[in-house]
C-alpha cells in the first residue's frame, strides 16, 4: 500500500487544525471534563475539522479521537473491511492551551492492523511539521531527521510527561537525579524533538494512544526505540478495543533506551 497519499492528508488537517486554534486561542471558553482533565471548544472544533477533512478522501476509515460526547473518546468504526483508524488529539497540551500559552501540537496517525502506518505532529505555534510513514524516513518540515544515537550522561534531556500521584515511583528520582528533565506540557512535542534529536529521550507513564501513535512512528522512523517499562512491544494495539486505557511508553536511541530500562529496571529487581 503506498501511505505517501495518506501522509499528505494527514499533513493538510493537521496544519489546518493547528492554523485554527492559533485563530481561536485568545476567545476560546474552556471547560473541565473530569477534575484533572481541561477541554476546549478549539479542541472539539478541530477534531471535527480534521475528521471531516480525512473522510472526505477516506469515507471508510475508522476514528479515535480524545474527544468525545460526556467527556469520552471519540469512536468511529471501519465501514470497510480494512483495519484502519485513524488516532487523533487535536490539541495535545490543552491545558497549555487554555492558559495562552501555546505550546501544543495537533497529532494524528493512521494505523493498520494495529501499527501506526503515519504520523503526523505539527506545532502550529513554530510551524513546524513533523511526519513519517512507516516506507520512508521521518521528516521536520521536510528535512530528514535523527534521534540521538549516543549514551545518556549529566547533560542530556529526558522529557517527563504529567504528573504523578504519590508515592512517587523511584525510577523518576533516578531520572531527576541524573538528567535534564523537561517537560513542554505535550507529550507529543516531546516525541517530535526526540525524533529529531533535541531531546534524548522521553518517558510517559499515563499518556492515552492518540497522544502517543503519531510520534511513535516518527520516533521509529528516525531510529528510537518504543516500548513499555518492561521493555515489551507497545503494539500493535487494538483499536477496536481501545477505551482510553494509559499507556506506559518510554521512546529513546537503542543505548540510551537501555540505560533508562536499567534505571526503571534494575538488575536485582528483576
Amino acid at each position: 500500500m503506498n501511505y505517501l497519499p495518506l501522509l499528505h492528508i494527514a499533513e493538510e488537517a493537521a496544519r489546518a487544525a493547528g492554523q485554527h486554534a492559533l485563530q481561536v486561542a485568545a476567545s476560546t471558553p474552556s471547560e473541565y471534563k473530569s477534575p484533572d482533565q481541561i477541554v476546549t471548544q478549539a479542541d472539539r472544533d478541530c477534531q471535527a475539522l480534521i475528521i471531516q477533512k480525512i473522510i472526505t478522501h477516506c469515507p471508510g476509515h475508522g476514528f479515535i479521537g480524545e474527544e468525545g460526547e460526556h467527556g469520552q473518546l471519540f469512536r468511529q468504526e471501519p465501514a470497510g473491511t480494512e483495519p484502519l483508524w485513524w488516532v487523533i488529539d487535536p490539541i495535545d497540551g490543552t491545558r497549555n492551551y487554555a492558559n495562552k500559552a501555546l505550546n501544543f501540537a495537533v497529532s494524528i496517525a493512521l494505523l493498520r492492523d494495529g501499527l501506526p502506518v503515519v504520523g503526523v505532529i505539527y506545532d502550529p505555534s513554530t510551524n513546524q511539521l513533523f511526519s513519517a510513514a512507516i516506507d520512508g524516513p521521518a521528516r521536520r518540515n521536510g528535512q530528514p531527521i535523527q534521534c540521538r544515537s549516543e549514551a545518556l550522561d549529566s547533560n542530556s534531556q529526558v522529557a517527563i510527561s504529567g504528573n504523578y500521584n504519590p508515592p512517587l515511583p523511584s525510577y523518576v528520582a533516578r531520572f531527576l537525579e541524573r538528567f535534564v528533565c523537561m517537560n513542554l506540557g505535550s507529550a507529543a512535542l516531546h516525541y517530535a524533538w526526540v525524533a529529531a534529536g533535541a531531546y534524548s529521550a522521553a518517558f510517559s507513564l499515563k499518556v492515552k494512544l492518540w497522544d502517543i501513535a503519531a510520534g511513535a512512528l516518527i520516533c521509529q522512523r528516525a531510529g528510537a526505540r518504543i516500548t513499555d517499562l518492561q521493555d515489551q512491544p507497545v503494539f500493535p494495539c487494538d483499536c477496536r478495543g481501545y477505551r482510553g486505557q494509559p499507556i506506559p511508553l518510554l521512546i529513546a536511541g537503542s543505548t540510551a533506551h537501555r540505560q533508562l530500562i536499567n534505571l526503571i529496571q534494575p538488575m536485582n529487581d528483576r
